[in-house]
């Protein structure tokens, strides 16, 4: 049951108790909720933003935040973490993608019918899988676990509709001067690194509990999109404090984890948000001394005491939540 909770991380906080009248921690602007955030100080020439995105929510949400449309229009420069329409090529990518589905593959010599001891679980999940996929076995139900929860996190969203794509969608129709956070191959890499450490993860975790927590899921999927609905109407009503809910010593489920799954954590979180920080910190700083910037990264890159919010402050810049 742990290792399924593991994989619901990022979604299953939200149902969970958080305090949010915890007293604020140094760096750590518990209180302030805006997702829009105003740079000045530090002889800055113009004022610069911050945006916390969430990568699955519909980019129309953008007209909703409170003072995005007098950003959008008073800045020069517009940043997203990468350029979402240049694209790796196909050779490159199918390299990439084999090198990483090889991690994820099932032994030759064992059969989701054998990792079930129950003949109804595996009828269940046998029944759910093998229509839209034939080929399903030869997959370690940890990939299923994983695929299925993006095709719920991302369904009814095209491409250019993902709110982080359509600003920059944006940005291109309003002859924006355009940098980026990193290139895709920067991106993957942290991507790859963190999907090494959840393969490690993944590989600790005998194939029959990786399967007993596929049942889970596959019993659980229509919960599980409650889930992600959720957690999409917390951020939109919520901001930040959705967010900082989720990362929350005080979360239930976090203290719930064993050191060992908060080790882990730690590792990939310190992968794709601390380390990823740290080098945009360098491209962010000569771009807004340059000319006035949007900056539209993912909400958990603003936060805590390696969030970008804190590193702006820790310069001496003024980094102020823009309500209205």
């Amino acid at each position: 049951m742990k290792y399924f909770l593991y994989t619901m991380l990022p979604l299953a906080s939200m149902f969970l108790s958080c305090n949010m009248t915890t007293p604020q921690r140094p760096l750590y602007p518990m209180n302030e909720a805006a997702l829009l955030w105003r740079i000045t100080g530090n002889d800055l020439r113009d004022t610069s933003y911050l945006l916390g995105t969430m990568h699955t929510v519909e980019g129309s949400f953008l007209n909703d935040i409170p003072g995005f449309r007098k950003a959008f229009r008073r800045t020069k420069q517009l940043a997203t973490e990468i350029d979402y329409y240049s694209l790796p090529t196909k050779s490159a990518k199918s390299k990439k993608k084999n090198n990483a589905i090889n991690n994820w593959r099932m032994p030759i010599d064992t059969t989701y019918e054998q990792l079930y001891s129950d003949v109804h679980k595996y009828q269940t999940v046998d029944s759910a899988l093998k229509v839209k996929y034939p080929t399903y076995e030869k997959m370690k139900p940890a990939f299923w676990i994983m695929s299925l929860g993006h095709a719920i996190q991302y369904s009814g969203l095209e491409r250019n509709g993902m709110m982080d794509a359509y600003i920059l969608l944006l940005g291109y129709h309003n002859s924006k001067d355009l940098f980026f956070m990193e290139t895709i191959d920067s991106n993957r890499n942290s991507i790859d690194s963190s999907d090494s450490v959840y393969s490690s993860i993944v590989n600790d975790v005998s194939l029959s509990e990786q399967a007993e927590s596929l049942f889970d899921w596959v019993n659980a999927k229509d919960s599980v999109k409650l889930f992600y609905d959720s957690l999409k109407m917390d951020y939109k009503q919520n901001g930040l404090k959705s967010i900082l809910c989720m990362m929350s010593d005080e979360s239930e489920l976090i203290s719930f984890l064993d050191s060992a799954t908060l080790a882990n954590k730690a590792k990939i979180d310190q992968i794709l948000i601390s380390d990823r920080n740290e080098k945009w910190m360098i491209n962010i700083l000569p771009n807004i001394r340059k000319a006035s910037s949007l900056i539209a990264v993912g909400a958990k890159h603003l936060i805590g005491k390696d969030g970008l919010i804190a590193k702006l402050r820790s310069l001496g810049y003024k980094v102020e939540p823009v309500t209205e």
